[in-house]
């Protein structure tokens, strides 16, 4: 039957303003904290969503004022082409969203032979701005990046409260690998790398207009060149695109039931385009951003060529901005098990 399993993380006591990340190497510090690992409870089960939440210990409730900036999972099956700094499986759909869900009636096979190392990036934002806590911002708010906000590092804070204890909950549903269909997500970015800052001239209060030179300054202000059908203009004074190509040399992508996506604040939308001719369409909305089902299943041939297309209103500063999407290609069934020999 159906089930769920619950993986619980406690957090190192955390002050305000305070990041915490696990599951992989630090950079403040250069050395692992070790591995961390959702682990299958049986074989034959496959994930048909997995998701998080974080507990204040104290009251046992949703804890208030803490930013979740990411969850991911590495299951490194060797099958995978990644882009730079995107080596990553799974991953929550945005910072409000915190999940990934498979579509009715797919799952992805759970193996206890294939361990899954969890990685979490939780920041608490106890009388700090969220969003500027979000932004992870470097050289006085010059440029954004993960790398700025690691495990105890400080994001601005007028509060002098106490340190918390706060306990990551993940719960993993899964249901029998032979009641669904295989559908592995692969992470695409709308960029060359897996975050960058979306930033214009147009920009209002970006600390670094005055000492960073955006040569692609007037490229970003439109989608990208090349494209058989143009997109709907944007709605935003000061919009930033961002985006990225792919020659599809696979045959991985040629059944897709769904495609999801991940936005920052103040992203408006991603659009996939299968050889310039517009597929989908995902926009963000308080917060959410809605996935895409095609029936019948869309079909990304090899020799396609896929481009990736991202939109922020960069009216306000975007720094360390993403811009991701989830392609959910289902898998070819295995064969079934040899039957028993009869006496």
């Amino acid at each position: 039957p159906a089930a769920t399993t619950t993986f619980l993380f406690d957090l190192e006591a955390t002050r305000p303003g305070e990041a915490r990340k696990r599951g992989t190497v630090q950079l403040k510090t250069m050395r692992s904290d070790g591995e961390l690992r959702l682990d299958a409870p049986a074989p034959g089960r496959a994930v048909t969503r997995v998701s998080s939440r974080v507990v204040d210990v104290a009251t046992g409730r949703d804890a208030e004022d803490v930013y979740m900036h990411h969850w991911v999972v590495r299951i490194g099956d060797g099958d995978d082409f990644y882009q730079e700094r995107v080596d990553w499986d799974l991953v929550a759909s945005t910072e409000d969203q915190q999940d990934m869900t498979w579509p009715n009636g797919f799952g992805f096979a759970w193996d206890p032979a294939a361990p899954w190392r969890f990685e979490y990036h939780v920041i608490d934002t106890r009388g700090a701005d969220r969003h500027a806590c979000a932004q992870c911002a470097c050289l006085g708010g010059a440029v954004g990046s993960w790398a700025c906000c690691q495990d105890g590092h400080f994001c601005e804070t007028t509060s002098n409260a106490a340190p918390r204890a706060l306990r990551l909950v993940v719960d993993v549903d899964h249901a029998p690998a032979t009641s669904v269909k295989m559908a592995k997500p692969t992470v695409l970015a709308a960029s060359a790398n897996a975050e960058f800052d979306a930033v214009r001239r147009c920009s209002d209060g970006w600390n670094g207009a005055a000492t960073t030179r955006l040569p692609d300054d007037a490229g970003r202000a439109r989608p990208p060149p090349g494209l058989a059908e143009e997109p709907a203009p944007s709605s935003s004074a000061c919009p930033y695109w961002s985006y990225a190509t792919f020659e599809i040399d696979h045959g991985r992508f040629t059944t897709v039931p769904r495609i999801a996506g991940h936005l920052h604040e103040g992203g408006r939308r991603l659009l996939v385009y299968v050889d310039g001719v517009e597929r989908a369409a995902l926009r963000r909305t308080g917060g959410r951003v809605e996935a895409v089902d095609f029936e019948p299943p869309l079909e990304i041939p090899r020799g396609a060529t896929l481009t990736i297309i991202g939109e922020y209103d960069a009216t306000a500063p975007r720094l360390g901005a993403m811009a991701h999407v989830y392609v959910f290609a289902a898998l070819a069934a295995p064969p079934p098990p040899p039957r028993p020999a009869r006496n």
